[in-house]
This record gives C-alpha cells, sequence and structure tokens, in this order.
C-alpha cells in the first residue's frame, strides 16, 4: 500500500498506529484517536495475529506492534480500504485491484466502481464480489485516455461503506499527443486557440499555458509527442524531463516547439540569476527527441546527463549565464544544427564518460570560448566554432577527452586561442599544431564566417548569390567561405541552386535555407594558414567556388615570405581532395608560404595568409642579448624582429624563439654570454619536447670568464616565480645556462626524460629545483646553491638522476623526496644546522646514492632511517638505508664557492676560470681521484691517478690534478659515527701500483694500540668485508668502543698509511660510562673525581 500509515508521534519515535478503538501510549496508557491508521488489519494474513489485544480483527497489523500486546485495536464496525493505484500514477492494459475488508464484512459483498472525470460520474467496474476476496482483475483497454481516474470498493449492503483512492490516475492505452501555447495564437503551426491551465491540453483547441504544466499533469511517457507553440515562455522552474519519462527506440518522447522562426519561435526562459539553474534539463533518461527551441535565460540552457539515446535538432541556448549545452554521462546523444551564443561560459560541455555526436552546428561568442571536452569523446563536423578575447578558446580539453573533428570553420580573433590542453597545460597556438596533436579538424577552414546577423542569432551565411535572411533572399557584397566547404561526400541535395555541388558548413546546410553558391571564380589555400610547421610530406587542401569540373590548379612554394616562388605541381584536378606535398627536398625555412592558383586563369589564386615552417632537419636558432661582448656563437645582438636562424640574425631571448617556432627533435638553441632579466617563467610543453635519442638542447655560453649565459629574476618581484618551468615536456637538454634570483628556479612537471648538464641554479627565494611527478630526468655536472629553502624537492614519478653535482650551502636540505626514487652519485651535498638533513626523505622513497662526498656542519644530519629519525652520522646513515658505503663526509675544499668556483683544491694543480690558467694550492681536497673507480677518467688533465674526482669536473679537462707521491686514505667511519655487526671498510689510494697490498687495523683506544684486521689485500679492491664481531677464546677479538679508529697501511712501505680523522663507535655490546662529582667521599662506581676531559669510560677517568 501506498497510505500515510499515522503513527502516534514520529517526532518522538511513537510509531504506534493511531486508533480510533485504541492505541497505546508509551508511559500512558491506553487512548483513542479519531482517525484510524491503514496499517490496523492489513498485515499477511498467514500470520499469527493472536498476541494482539481484543478488538484484534483477526489479522495482524503492519509495522513495529504486529502480533504484539502493544499493537493498536481494530475497529469493530464495517469498513473498506482501497489499495492499489492509491498514490497515483498510470495503467494500461490488465491490472489487479487490491482491497482489504474488515469489522462485520467477513461474509459480505462488494462492488468496485471507476470515475474517468474524478469521481463526478462513476462505472461499475464488477459486482457481487466477495468482500474478503480481495482482489479483482481489471481490464481497462477500452477504457478512453484519462489523467482523472479513480477507483473505489463499496459494501453491496450498505454503501455508505466504501474507500475510494487518494490520488487520480492515468489510463492511457496509447500514445498522447499534448498542446501548449502562450496567450496569443499570432504565429501559431499547432495550436488554435490561447493557452489556459483550465484546459486539458490533449488537443490543439484546449491548449495548456506552460510544459511545465503537461509534466505536472500527465505521465509523459513512450510515444508521446509534446508541441510547444510560437511565444515565450517563462518558466517558474527547470523543465525536467527524468526517469518518469522515458521513451523507447521505436516510441521516443518528442518535445517540438514551432518551426516560426519568422515569429521568433518557441522561447523557454528562465530569467534566473542563478548561475546553477537550468533552463531544460533531461536527467536518468532515454528516447528522447527535442527539436526547434531557444533556451535561454537559466544557469545552463540545456542539461543532459545520465542518459542515453537523445536527440536535440535546432535547439539553440543563448544568454544563459553558463553554458549553452551541458553534457555529463550522456551516451549516443546527437545535437544535430544546434547553436550555442553569447552564454556566459562555455558554448558546448562535454565531460564525464560521455559519447556525444554534434553536426551542422554554430557555437558562436560564448564567455569561455566554444568547446570543453573532458573524461569524453566529442564527434564534431560541419560546424562553426569561434573564440575571441585573451584566455578564450575554440577548444578546451582536460584530461580524458577525446575530440573526433573535421569540416568545421573555426574564427579566433582578438587573441583568442585555438586550443588548450588542460591536463598538459598546453595551447596549440595553431591549426597545424591542433591537427598534429590531437589528429582533429585536417581538412577545417579558418577564417570568419560572415553571418548575416549573429548579433541576433542570425546565422546564415553571407553570399553575393543570396542569403535566406528574415524570410527573404537577399544578397551581399561578400561571401562566406563556409559555403561548399562541408565534408566531400555529405549529402547536399536540399541546398537551393546554385549550390556548387557540396555541402555548405554550419546550420543551414543541405537545406533550402542554404546560402547560394557564388558563380564567380575563388580559391582559398586553407592548409597552414595561420602558420605552423611542416616535416616531410604535407597535405595541402584547398577551397573553391564558382569553377567547373575539370579545371586544374597549380600549386607554388616560397621559401621568402613570396619574394620567389618555385613550382610544387601542375596539373591538378581543382576539385579533388587536397595534394600530398613531399616537402623532403626543399630547403628548411621559417619564412614558407604556399598558394593555389587557378591554370585557366591566372587571376585566380590564394596565398596563405601566415607564413609556416618548413624544416628538413633539425634547425639551430641564435640568441644574443644587446651586447657582442664575450659571445661565442653570434655576430650581432639579439632582436624580435630578427628571424633567429643565423648567428647574424639572433633573437633577443629563448621565450622569443619558443613563441616563434614549433621545435622539433634535434633543434638546438645556442644563447650567447650574456644576463638576459626575466620576469616570466621560460616554459617548456609538449610542443617543445624532442625524441629519444634527439633531444631539443638549450645552449649557453661556454666563455664562462665573460659571465656564461645567465637568466636573471633578480630584478623583480620573484615570489612564486618558476624561472624555468617544463609543463609535461620530454627530450629537452639545458646545458651552460645560470639561473638566478627566481622563487624557484627549475620545476619539472609530469616530464620525462630531460637533461641538465653544467647548469647553476643560484639565490633563489624558496628553493632550487622542484620535480613533481618527473621520471628519467638527469642532472649532471650541475650547480644549486644558496636557496632560501630546500636545494632540490622531488615528489612523484622516479628514476631521476643527479651525478657529478654541486648541492650547496642551501637554506634548507640538500635533497627533500617522498613518493619517488632517486639516484645520487659522485656528488657533493652540504647541510648545515639543526633539523637539516642531506636526505630528507618522506614516505615511499627509494634512494640509490654512493661515491659522494656528504658534508654536514652545525648539528645538521646525513638522513633519514626508515622510521624517519635523522641520522647523525654517516655509518648510522649507511646501516639504516644500506646507502654511500664509498661515501666520504668531509670539507670538500673548495676554491671559492661563494663565488661559484668549485674546483677542488690541489697542490698538483687547480684550474682558475678566472685567470683562464693553472694554480697550485697549499692542500689537496678529498673529492680528487675519489669518484666512482668503474666511472671514465681519461678526460681529466694529466697526473690524474687514473680515477675519477668528485664534483663537477669529474672527467673533464678542469679536473684538479692528482698527487704524485703515493697515499692512502681510509674512508669509512673517517669523520665519525657508529659502527656494528658485518660491514665493509673502504679506503682510496693514489700513486702506487695496482698490484700493491694494505692490511688493515683496528685500534679501541683511539689509536694507542692496534689489532690486525687483514693483511695481503689488494689495494686497487678499495674494500674489505669486515665482521667485527669475531671472536678469539670466548672474547671478542675487536673490543667495542666508543673511541675506535681503524687504519689503511702499506705493506711495502708502512710509512704509507691512514687513519681515520675521528674516533668512531665500535658496538657490537653496551658499553659502560662512569660519571663522577668533585669528590671521591662514598663512591661505589668510580676510583677519581669527574672531569670533562676525562673519556668517562673507565671507573678512573669518569
Amino acid at each position: 500500500m501506498s497510505h500515510d500509515p499515522l503513527f502516534g508521534d514520529i517526532q518522538t519515535g511513537d510509531f504506534h498506529p493511531k486508533s480510533t478503538a485504541g492505541r497505546y501510549v508509551p508511559g500512558a496508557g491506553w487512548t483513542n484517536d479519531t482517525v484510524h491508521s491503514p496499517l490496523i488489519d492489513t498485515g499477511d494474513p498467514s500470520l499469527s495475529y493472536t498476541n494482539e489485544p481484543a478488538p484484534n480483527g483477526s489479522r495482524i497489523n503492519i509495522g513495529l506492534y504486529g502480533n504484539t500486546p502493544e499493537a493498536s485495536r481494530s475497529r469493530t464496525n464495517s469498513w473498506l480500504l482501497a489499495v492499489s493505484i492509491n498514490d497515483g500514477g498510470t495503467i494500461d492494459g490488465t491490472n489487479w485491484l487490491f482491497w482489504v475488508a474488515g469489522g462485520t464484512l467477513a461474509t459480505g459483498t462488494v462492488r468496485l466502481e471507476y470515475s474517468g472525470n474524478n469521481g463526478i460520474d462513476w462505472d461499475l467496474i464488477a459486482s457481487n464480489l466477495d468482500a474478503s476476496a480481495g482482489a479483482y482483475q481489471w481490464d481497462v483497454s477500452s477504457e478512453p485516455t484519462t489523467v482523472e481516474g479513480l477507483w473505489r470498493v463499496v459494501y453491496e449492503d450498505n454503501p455508505a461503506v466504501y474507500d475510494t483512492v487518494d490520488r487520480n490516475f492515468a489510463i492511457r492505452n496509447q500514445a498522447l499527443t499534448y498542446y501548449v501555447n502562450d496567450t496569443s495564437t499570432v504565429g501559431d503551426v499547432y495550436c488554435n486557440a490561447p493557452g489556459s491551465s483550465t484546459n486539458s491540453g490533449l488537443s490543439a483547441d484546449q491548449p495548456l499555458d506552460s510544459p511545465l504544466a503537461v509534466l505536472e499533469r500527465y505521465p509523459v511517457v513512450a510515444g508521446d509527442v509534446m508541441y510547444i507553440d510560437t511565444g515565450e515562455y517563462l518558466l517558474t522552474n527547470e523543465m525536467l524531463i527524468n526517469e518518469l519519462h522515458r521513451g523507447e527506440a521505436s516510441a521516443p518522447i518528442r518535445i517540438i516547439g514551432s518551426t516560426n522562426y519568422a515569429a521568433g519561435g518557441t522561447v523557454l526562459g528562465r530569467g534566473d540569476t542563478n548561475a546553477s539553474s537550468y533552463v531544460m534539463r533531461l536527467a536518468n533518461t532515454r528516447y528522447v527527441e527535442v527539436e526547434h527551441l531557444t533556451l535561454k535565460g537559466g544557469g545552463t540552457g540545456l542539461s543532459i546527463g545520465n542518459s542515453h539515446s537523445c536527440t536535440v535538432r535546432w535547439v539553440r541556448a543563448t544568454g544563459n549565464l553558463g553554458v549553452g549545452f551541458n553534457l555529463s554521462k550522456a551516451e549516443e546523444v546527437l545535437l544535430e544544427r544546434c547553436a550555442a551564443w553569447s552564454n556566459g561560459t562555455w558554448g558546448l560541455s562535454v565531460g564525464s564518460q560521455s559519447s556525444i555526436d554534434w553536426k551542422h552546428g554554430v557555437i558562436w561568442s560564448n564567455g569561455s570560448g566554444a568547446v570543453s571536452v573532458e573524461q569524453a569523446t566529442l564527434r564534431l563536423s560541419n560546424t562553426v566554432l569561434h573564440a575571441s578575447g585573451a584566455g578564450h578558446y575554440a577548444y578546451q580539453i582536460g584530461q580524458g577527452g577525446n575530440v573526433v573533428a573535421d569540416y568545421n570553420l573555426i574564427h579566433v580573433e582578438n587573441g583568442a586561442i585555438l586550443g588548450r590542453n588542460t591536463y598538459y597545460d598546453t595551447d596549440y597556438s595553431n591549426l597545424k599544431e591542433w591537427q598534429d596533436n590531437i589528429g582533429a579538424d585536417i581538412h577545417s577552414v579558418l577564417a570568419d564566417p560572415l553571418f548575416a546577423d549573429a548579433s541576433v542569432g542570425d546565422f546564415h551565411l553571407r553570399s553575393t548569390a543570396g542569403t535566406f535572411s528574415n524570410g527573404v533572399w537577399v544578397t551581399y557584397s561578400n561571401s562566406s567561405w563556409a559555403i561548399d566547404a562541408g565534408a566531400f561526400d555529405a549529402v547536399w541535395t536540399n541546398e537551393p541552386p546554385p549550390n556548387g555541388g557540396r555541402l555548405n558548413i554550419g546550420l543551414y546546410g543541405n537545406t533550402t535555407e542554404a546560402s547560394r553558391s557564388p558563380s564567380t571564380p575563388a580559391l582559398l589555400a586553407v592548409t597552414l594558414n595561420d602558420g605552423g610547421m611542416v616535416q616531410g610530406s604535407q597535405k595541402l587542401y584547398w577551397l573553391v567556388r564558382g569553377i567547373s569540373s575539370g579545371e586544374t590548379v597549380r600549386l607554388d612554394f616560397s621559401p621568402d615570405m613570396g619574394s620567389s616562388w618555385s613550382n610544387i605541381a601542375t596539373g591538378v584536378d581543382a576539385l579533388q581532395d587536397g595534394y600530398q606535398w613531399n616537402a623532403s627536398g626543399y630547403p628548411s625555412t621559417p619564412v614558407a608560404l604556399w598558394r593555389v592558383m587557378l591554370e585557366s586563369d591566372t587571376n585566380v589564386w590564394d596565398v596563405i595568409d601566415t607564413n609556416f615552417f618548413l624544416r628538413v632537419g633539425p634547425i639551430t636558432f641564435y640568441v644574443n642579448d644587446d651586447s657582442t661582448n664575450g659571445d661565442v656563437y653570434t655576430t650581432a645582438i639579439g632582436s624580435s624582429t630578427n628571424l633567429g636562424i643565423y648567428p647574424s640574425q639572433p633573437m633577443p631571448d629563448i621565450q622569443t624563439v619558443l613563441d616563434s617556432y614549433d621545435l622539433a627533435a634535434g633543434d638546438t638553441i645556442l644563447v650567447d654570454t650574456g644576463t638576459y632579466p626575466y620576469t616570466n617563467s621560460l616554459t617548456f610543453g609538449v610542443l617543445d619536447s624532442g625524441d629519444t635519442g634527439a633531444l631539443v638542447m638549450v645552449i649557453g655560453s661556454t666563455n664562462k670568464a665573460a659571465g656564461g649565459t645567465v637568466m636573471d629574476y633578480a630584478g623583480t618581484n620573484a615570489a612564486g616565480v618558476v624561472a624555468v618551468y617544463f609543463n609535461s615536456a620530454s627530450h629537452v637538454g639545458i646545458a651552460n645556462l645560470v639561473v638566478q634570483g627566481a622563487d624557484t628556479g627549475i620545476r619539472l612537471w609530469k616530464s620525462s626524460d630531460n637533461l641538465f648538464s653544467n647548469v647553476v641554479v643560484r639565490d633563489c627565494l624558496s628553493r632550487a629545483v622542484k620535480l613533481e611527478d618527473a621520471s628519467g630526468c638527469r642532472f649532471i655536472r650541475s650547480v644549486v646553491t644558496r636557496s632560501g629553502g630546500v636545494g632540490v624537492e622531488i615528489s612523484g614519478g622516479g628514476s631521476n638522476l643527479f651525478d657529478r653535482c654541486v648541492i650547496w650551502s642551501n637554506s634548507g636540505h640538500a635533497i627533500y623526496a617522498e613518493q619517488t626514487e632517486v639516484a645520487v652519485s659522485n656528488s657533493v651535498l652540504y647541510a648545515s644546522g639543526e633539523d637539516v638533513l642531506c636526505f630528507a626523505l618522506g614516505t615511499n622513497v627509494q634512494v640509490c646514492s654512493d661515491y659522494n662526498d656528504l658534508f654536514v656542519t652545525n648539528g645538521a644530519c646525513y638522513g633519514h632511517d626508515f622510521s624517519r629519525v635523522p641520522m647523525e652520522g654517516l655509518p648510522q646513515w649507511t646501516e639504516a638505508r644500506t646507502q654511500d658505503i664509498h661515501s666520504i663526509s668531509v670539507d670538500p675544499l673548495f676554491a671559492d664557492p661563494a663565488a661559484d668556483d668549485y674546483h677542488p683544491l690541489s697542490q698538483a694543480g687547480r684550474y682558475d676560470p678566472q685567470s683562464d690558467s693553472w694554480t697550485n694550492d697549499g692542500t689537496t681536497s678529498w673529492l680528487v681521484d675519489m669518484g666512482d673507480p668503474a666511472a671514465d677518467w681519461t678526460n681529466e688533465p694529466s697526473p690524474n691517478g687514473s680515477r675519477m674526482n668528485l664534483g663537477l669536473f669529474g672527467n673533464t679537462a678542469e679536473a684538479s690534478k692528482s698527487p704524485t707521491s703515493a697515499w692512502v686514505r681510509a674512508v669509512t667511519a673517517s669523520s665519525g659515527g657508529r659502527l656494528a655487526g658485518t660491514f665493509y671498510l673502504v679506503w682510496a689510494a693514489g700513486g702506487l701500483p695496482t698490484n700493491e697490498t694494505v692490511r688493515l687495523d683496528y685500534s679501541y683506544d683511539n689509536g694507542a694500540t692496534w689489532t690486525n684486521i687483514a693483511t695481503g689485500l689488494v689495494v686497487s679492491t678499495y674494500e674489505y668485508l669486515w665482521n667485527s664481531t669475531e671472536q678469539e677464546g670466548g672474547n671478542y677479538k675487536y673490543p667495542s668502543s666508543p673511541i675506535a679508529r681503524w687504519r689503511v697501511v702499506v705493506e711495502s712501505d708502512t710509512n704509507i698509511n691512514d687513519m681515520t680523522d675521528s674516533h668512531f663507535a665500535l658496538r657490537n655490546i653496551p658499553f659502560t660510562y662512569y660519571v663522577n662529582d668533585s669528590s671521591t667521599n662514598g663512591d661505589v662506581y668510580t676510583s677519581a673525581v669527574g672531569n670533562d676531559t676525562n673519556l668517562g669510560l673507565f671507573a678512573s677517568a669518569p
């Protein structure tokens, strides 16, 4: 049943049904109500009821208290309850009518009656029915359609005992047609009377006054048609077609407006300032067709969500605060001959797993642009798209957006951009970029469509041969190139003559209102009309009009903006679908043009509006500042008017090159000596990417003595500014470049396989380098220094490498990483200050680090263990993370890090970049000959020790020279720390034969006495696995000690040896420490007074 249960007090949780015979009230006892709940005596007749108090009607109550002592009592008089269709609905065919009889009706009879006019008249359904049967099958197939149906059950012995259903129901055995009209019949095409809320709405002379009234009054379902005649209807609520209104494949619901556009057609408006409102919404429905409506004044014109198999034709959305047409989770939806103009955001927005076809439309002058697609597929053709103004786009694609588009006319103006990919944060500034990256709009045209009057929604195309406008044919002095520009294989035969034998783009293609084709011969060069880049083969398309079958054209190419021309092809059929041009035999040029010319009349021709870039192979671009001092690549100062492809015509900065040209794999930008002021990010995106083995390279000056190439942000408010931003870029390289003064020096976002070589990032406000979801990027011989925060910040991605780098003197951690993996080798990392680390590691981080110098001072630590506990000693870091086994922790002794001279000091010789000469120092840095032994060292000058140096200049001609005398160096725990168990003892050596042997010794007392660890070790093995827990006679051979040291000794000359610089703790058993005050009176542990100069390890030295 669907009746009000009439509970006692739902607010207090009293769910006892009300009863005129008695209801139990918790805490108060029994009471009698003035109404009687339908739950009493209407439960399952087969269930027990014997626990209910008398009178109980011999049938269980529905609800909590059925068959309990608290069950509400039953009426003793006769009563009836009509159950079926009590809350309305729609029925057809055969239906069951159910009722319940109680009181003294157990042996009585009832009759069933039906009213089709809301109870005014009653007809007999059946009589002499056993009252206790409670059911009857009713066939309504012969009943006329009504929405005012009622039925009742009547006690035949006493007709005053009866019950009627609470709400009207509908009987409909066939589809219904509904009529809606405004208060006027002027211009009407369906109705012959004004609309009224008192009309039935079921005939042309009885129209309702609002489509909302139809939906409120009638069950609009499969096969129904709603005609909404000429006029403007102000809707108080959205027109919602939902799960209650579903058509079928063979019987769709159709909602049709007026075709009398001259009289204004059918306009549904909201007059609403709420951006979240809708004029019309299809939700959770299917097989609905909507035609000939204008939707305006809402937040959204038409919304289709969670629906499929819907068709929208000749619908216009205009003047809405948000989107004209919004589709979400809509599948198999066709929008044909629809227009969206002057809406607040997008004309068409498609998202959330939708699959949409849009054909023969216009999307014009909307606030954000024409089309937005995300997580959906849009197939779009023969449509005019428009965007105007900075920040507006003809197309916007988000993550998962797929656009399959062609044979469209696209018009962007006033700084608008053709396309944008929001997922990659990338703009497609010309049609060729859009075509190459999205694969769409291969045949589409860039042109002003020349509408008759777009401001009032007249989207007929101007034509010198005739345009249908305001109900009459007129002519214009110019003609739209949307005429005869539709798909080659599309039907065009409904267009009036002369029609050019090809479909028009836009609303009226293949209709009797299609603009006529001009007879004057004309050509339009389509491909590359707004520039772009061509490599290899390119299909060239053009449009024709007024040219007969059999005519031919010639195609020409100019490498120099039209100063000279060479032929591409002759005798080409003027009406064919383009020409495949093999451009590989032509010279590379950034100022190329092409033209198409009618061979029978060479006065008929067209050349593209903008030059394109023809590239046969990689291109070298040149950049220079306003001076040639110290230059190595260019011979003139930079200028934005230069081509940038010759040393004598450099551009003024890198950004100008990126803005002017589409870079491709193998291209190089040579940036000459100088300081280049910047205020905005230098951004590399998807369109600037190279390829495996063919990176796009930006290379600065090699003239370091003259200052090299510097990107300088110091002259601007750098807060929040990223100097070099890689946005989804891949296979791009930066070399010989200094970046300074930005908020973030280099940021890589969703970028992969990029290279940074000989790059210096310095004096940044927040961080020097930031990698987000970046993978496979390499920083080689690069410097990160003097950042106001961390040196390098990494999150997400993985397989990034820092090799032969210096991360020095940053205010925060040298490297901070989380949810990623990173490799660091042959590099110097510096951390200084409490809570500062060389490696600050978050969750899910994998570090591969070795052969580095991790230099910490002023309370800094090396890195986090897996519990994020800071490791104070290098041995603890190595034990916790099994990294940096061969690394050192010493002052690298750079020449002048404050001046960014990171050459290690060397007694044998150090390169001085300022004087371009070699000098000898009084000491030698540990970085010399401490790199990975497996790495190449052959580029280092002699003497080089046959091993690569650590740091920037390892295996370069500027590597500091190696000592010529024999030496060894104890590496493991040289700076202190804690060791235990089995671990590697690592040493380094130089000036010794490779087959020389060494021995290793251990001292537990800070070098006073020594115990041998191993002998006869080949010096060039550089490591020995030591089990420090070895025992002799039940005692540890190597006693645990907090002041332990070890040494490496050359066996052929024991004067050549090295002991760890600091003592370390060998801790295989707990230590005992002794503490005493200044007196021994009453002492039990110590035998001397305490002193801070004592070791504290013995009772005699507390």
